[in-house]
């Protein structure tokens, strides 16, 4: 074949470092049974993943200029029910309310654990790879408790590993760092820097995923060309935004074809399938030059209204090339999100040990994105830690030569795998 097959894959790390001292209690938002739990989890994940979008781009308003972001908010959510199966009281019903997960927490996990092998079991059966492995890394010297060793291995398949964070932090950061280098395929390194843990550490939580699949419509490098990309930032002033333009030159990959489309008077939306049509990449391109009144309309509501308009029909397509590498800690996010006593001395995991001894001390996430002719590759690590037709219309062109969102999905279940935006595609960092 002439043509190149487009590939894309992904890999994300979760880590969480728990030490340290904590109590609590209020009233507990709970599952409706009238959901099918997959379903109520599907969404409790996208509307986090639009809300932590949401809070790290600063909106409604943005205070810094607009950048590159990418991210997996499954991974994190993901490695976050882990540390939601040790956390009760006030801590419990604050992770319903940052990261909606729902209670009575037996159900969730299920449904959690079930969602995990739908999608692995899927993955099986068509033209791409998609896995997902979680460990947990013990201190060697502290007891955990059975119950909560027992869900996390039986919902999230967990491996169990001991190192020594009391004698030797420094070796064990080393080991759990050799981990998400191999799962993420040497893309995330050093995810856990230097100091990061200390003897007070006694569990980190890692979540990897890995995918690898072909375009269903591949594009063809021969017709990439340079191009021009116009790169929009803006700030809020007293007098309202002001938006900054300026133009670089990126590779353009361009095909003409059936694809999912739809727009309305903010965006277009674009659906690009890979082989087996289960997975899709989604991008939202704004009709504005910037993506101002694009992300402070969006929200999970909105998202599933303009998704739910996708149909096919021939769109000449324009893509840019871009490779960037996005890390944050998400500590202040999650706690604007409103997971406040998890960070604190009074955080209440007791689930994990059977006493009040552990609270999160930071959420670190990076995450490595590369689109070009011969594939895509994406990769995340998060770590947090805590201590002890009719008439025919127009061809429409889908020119994504300014900023623009786009997420990975599973559109069977609507599973958000990973969240993005390209503010400009010529930056690496």
């Amino acid at each position: 074949m002439n043509m190149e097959i487009r590939r894309f894959w992904v890999r994300a790390g979760v880590l969480f470092l728990l030490a340290g001292f904590s109590i609590g209690w209020a009233a507990q938002p709970v599952s409706d049974p009238g959901n099918d739990p997959i379903e109520q989890t599907v969404k409790a994940q996208t509307t986090f993943a639009v809300e932590l979008y949401r809070a790290l781009a600063g909106l409604p308003v943005p205070e810094k200029p607009v950048e590159n972001i990418f991210y997996s908010p499954y991974s994190i959510s993901s490695a976050m029910a882990v540390v939601f199966a040790g956390a009760r009281g006030v801590t419990e019903r604050q992770f319903c309310d940052a990261l909606h997960f729902w209670l009575p927490q037996e159900p969730f996990h299920e449904a959690m654990g079930r969602l995990e092998k739908h999608l692995k079991k899927q993955a099986s059966k068509n033209d791409y790879e998609l896995t997902i492995a979680n460990a947990l890394w013990m201190d060697r010297k502290t007891a955990f408790a059975e119950p909560f060793l027992q869900q996390v291995q039986g919902c999230y398949s967990a491996n169990l590993e001991r190192v020594d964070f009391a004698a030797n932090p420094s070796g064990a950061a080393r080991t759990i760092n050799q981990w998400v280098e191999k799962q993420t395929r040497e893309r995330i390194k050093n995810l856990i820097p230097e100091g990061t843990l200390d003897t007070l550490t006694r569990l980190v939580v890692t979540n990897a995923v890995y995918f690898k699949g072909k375009w269903a419509l591949p594009f063809d490098p021969q017709l990439t060309r340079t191009e021009w990309f116009t790169v929009s930032t803006y700030t809020i002033q007293e007098d309202g935004p002001k938006v900054e333009t300026r133009r670089v030159q990126v590779p353009m990959m361009t095909r003409k074809d059936n694809f999912g489309y739809a727009e309305n008077d903010l965006c277009q939306i674009l659906e690009l399938p890979y082989t087996g049509g289960d997975l899709r990449m989604v991008i939202l391109l704004p009709k504005d030059p910037d993506l101002i009144q694009l992300e402070q309309a969006l929200t999970a509501d909105t998202l599933a209204e303009w998704l739910s308009r996708l149909h096919r029909r021939e769109v000449e397509v324009y893509l840019p090339r871009f490779t960037f590498t996005w890390q944050s800690e998400l500590k202040p996010v999650l706690i604007a999100l409103g997971l406040t006593d998890g960070f604190s001395m009074t955080a209440d995991f007791s689930g994990i040990t059977g006493g009040k001894d552990l609270f999160l001390t930071n959420v670190l996430h990076k995450a490595f994105v590369k689109v070009d002719e011969e594939g895509t590759e994406a990769a995340a690590a998060t770590g947090a830690v805590m201590k002890l037709v009719s008439i025919q219309a127009p061809l429409p062109v889908f020119r994504a030569d300014k900023p623009f969102v786009f997420l990975i999905q599973d559109k069977p279940t609507g599973t958000v795998l990973f969240v993005g935006r390209v503010a400009d595609p010529t930056k690496e960092q």
